[in-house]
């Protein structure tokens, strides 16, 4: 057995996390632990899953919804094995997914965190035929060092998927959890992470991603994200040179978020808020351009068939 625990966390999704737990279970190489972090689901809604668990699958339960990293914290306190991961009940992983990334990680012992390419699904379960992001070749990691590379990552539009991410016990125990970030708390523990290690990202898609309307990170608000772009602006990503790279593409990025924004407040008929919007001193329209081919290159690259 390898030594990593895989946690499910679980809410409120029976069908959902069946598969995505039957998916750990038929790994080619097992995982010491597996156990259930329900986040305070309706017990009348779980009982059938619960009752007839697998022998082995722990259940670890709070009794109301607990938002931020408080799953994180509990994984983490529980966790006796040198890995762990945090897989969501509404995804799967592919077969050979603990084998490969683990003999990632004993490969490269200096990673603190590992992360992978997925394939979209809907909510069905059926392949969408487009991946996260533009697909590599099997075994092909990318090695995140710093800060300004994982800011750089997410300021461009993509991210270091945390669905699939396996991360180094002792590692990531050392590091400030806090939930200022709700959705993008990933983003900020990944900044964190590469403190004490590089965060590995491998290309090749290992896990299917389920899009569906009941998804909670299907859409982060703008203020999140400005909270998030925010703490990307600060000097610590950064020389001189970093600092004026990223600063270029975050004020793309929140260009584009602006805009989008204005049309939805326009649609609403709030016009005092769209105004304001439009008065925003980081709001260049120089940058639309750029960034609408850059999104329409990433589109095109994802949406490859996966063969």
């Amino acid at each position: 057995m390898l030594d990593i625990t895989v946690g499910i966390l679980s809410y409120n999704r029976p069908l959902f996390l069946a598969e995505a737990l039957n998916s750990v279970l038929n790994q080619s190489c097992k995982p010491s632990r597996v156990v259930v972090y329900d986040n305070g689901s309706n017990p009348d809604l779980m009982a059938g899953l619960v009752g007839r668990l697998p022998s082995g699958v722990e259940w670890n339960g709070v009794r109301e919804n607990q938002i931020g990293v408080s799953s994180l914290r509990r994984v983490i306190q529980n966790c006796s094995t040198e890995y762990f991961m945090l897989l969501h009940d509404d995804d799967r992983l592919h077969p050979d997914f603990l084998r490969l990334q683990y003999e990632c990680l004993k490969d490269n012992p200096h990673l603190s965190a590992l992360s992978c390419n997925g394939l979209m699904m809907n909510q069905f379960g059926d392949n969408l035929y487009k991946a996260l992001m533009p697909i590599g070749t099997l075994n092909e990691i990318e090695f995140y060092r710093t800060p300004h590379q994982i800011a750089m990552k997410y300021a461009k539009g993509q991210c270091i998927p945390m669905s699939p991410a396996i991360y180094k016990t002792y590692q990531i125990s050392k590091i400030e959890l806090n939930d200022n970030y709700g959705k993008v708390t990933d983003a900020v523990n990944f900044c964190k992470l590469v403190e004490y290690g590089p965060v590995g990202y491998h290309t090749f898609p290992l896990y299917d991603c389920r899009v569906h309307s009941m998804q909670d990170s299907s859409s982060i608000p703008y203020a999140t994200m400005n909270e998030l772009e925010q703490y990307f602006w600060t000097p610590k990503f950064a020389s001189d040179y970093e600092l004026v790279e990223i600063r270029r593409v975050l004020l793309r990025q929140h260009s584009l978020r602006n805009i989008k924004e204005i049309f939805r407040q326009l649609h609403r008929g709030d016009f005092s808020a769209a105004f304001t919007l439009f008065l925003d001193k980081r709001l260049r329209l120089s940058s639309l351009l750029g960034g609408v081919g850059a999104a329409f290159r990433r589109r095109l690259d994802s949406s490859r068939d996966y063969k």
